[in-house]
């Protein structure tokens, strides 16, 4: 059932449609070795895509040409091993045989973080749902699972104490003044952060990934990108990267794996978690260092109210020159937008409540006398 795909078995049923888009169709009876070979090589050398209009014909990633020879072995053995198949794998075969996938002739560096002029200028774009997101990334280091699954259990008081779904490694964090403001009112249980229908953020099927950050996050990077065209793209595990950039930047590489919940934080010892306890003071003084910066470009959560194609400056001066008298025509020209955007926004102006003042005025206008 649909419903109950998880995320994984989609992502394999992928690969599996990528690799028929990229071979040639033939009968079970000729793949022998030197095609299962031949199938490997292709994969090791990196084809490049097809979707030339998306990826400018770029070759696949090194993680999707590693994990598609994956799948393509587990196929070969279940092939091997199914009965109903015709179908047996040659002796020469070897498929525990480690194959070296090409490497990218310009490889990256550096992590891919934002600056924090990026994260001011992601806030200025965002809606109050997606400023909460950018909060939770920010403060606990989370991701789509850490942020969707953060329940009320894991707060005891000014602090945020869990396991990290992935790694399962346990981690503390102080929880941002303004985060506070973004959780709401503290309850006994549940989920913290809920989409505008009051439901949780995550799937409640057992290995499925809700999309609900996902699309959220899409949505205020196209926001962006229409102001900003060369703004930097990441997905939402970007802001994640860029929590533990900030923490080693006022601290160092020990605490910043402790922040993010890795499960040896000192690569170089790897028994130093059996025998010692994490530093969590140290994060808990990182992280208020973060959030002097981060304080002056994250102000206040704001509100949905507004149509989210514009600034708030725009808006409020589309308003002003419509109650000027100025034509839908020429401001929409002026601000650059259409004539139905226009009448809409000043429409929210004509529907707030007007003053006293304006209510008695209001019907002295319509006599005759």
């Amino acid at each position: 059932m649909e419903g109950a795909t998880t995320d994984t078995s989609i992502k394999q049923g992928e690969r599996a449609v990528r690799v028929k888009n990229h071979v040639k169709n033939m009968p079970l009876s000729d793949f022998g070795l030197d095609e299962v070979h031949a199938l490997f090589e292709y994969w090791r050398k990196r084809p490049r895509q097809k979707n030339d209009k998306k990826s400018n014909g770029k070759p696949f990633s090194h993680s999707l040409c590693k994990n598609t020879i994956t799948l393509i072995k587990h196929f070969l053995r279940w092939l091997h091993r199914e009965k109903s198949m015709p179908w047996k794998k040659p002796a020469d075969l070897d498929l525990s045989e480690r194959l070296k996938i090409t490497r990218d002739d310009d490889p990256k560096f550096q992590a891919e973080t934002y600056s924090v002029e990026e994260i001011k200028t992601l806030w200025g774009y965002a809606t109050a749902f997606e400023k909460k997101l950018l909060l939770f990334a920010l403060n606990f280091g989370g991701s789509i699972s850490e942020t969707s699954s953060l329940d009320w259990k894991h707060v005891k008081g000014d602090k945020v104490m869990r396991l990290r779904p992935k790694t399962r490694v346990y981690g503390e964090f102080v929880i941002w003044d303004l985060t506070k403001q973004a959780m709401g009112e503290p309850m006994s249980e549940g989920r913290v952060l809920l989409n505008g229908q009051g439901n949780p953020l995550h799937s409640k099927v057992k290995g499925k990934q809700s999309r609900q950050i996902k699309n959220a996050w899409d949505r205020l990077l196209k926001r962006v990108k229409k102001a900003q065209p060369d703004f930097k793209t990441m997905g939402f595990h970007g802001v994640r990267r860029t929590a533990i950039q900030f923490i080693r930047n006022v601290s160092d590489g020990e605490t910043a794996g402790v922040f993010a919940c890795h499960g040896k934080p000192v690569p170089q010892d790897a028994l130093l978690g059996l025998y010692s306890n994490p530093v969590f003071p140290k994060v808990f003084e990182a992280q208020k260092k973060v959030w002097e910066t981060l304080s002056s470009v994250m102000t206040d959560l704001g509100t949905d109210a507004l149509p989210r194609k514009f600034t708030p400056e725009q808006v409020r001066e589309v308003r002003h020159l419509k109650r000027q008298g100025v034509k839908a025509k020429v401001i929409a020209a002026q601000i650059g937008m259409s004539v139905n955007q226009v009448n809409r926004y000043a429409r929210g102006a004509a529907s707030r409540p007007r003053s006293r003042a304006a209510k008695a005025v209001r019907p002295q206008e319509g006599t005759n006398g």
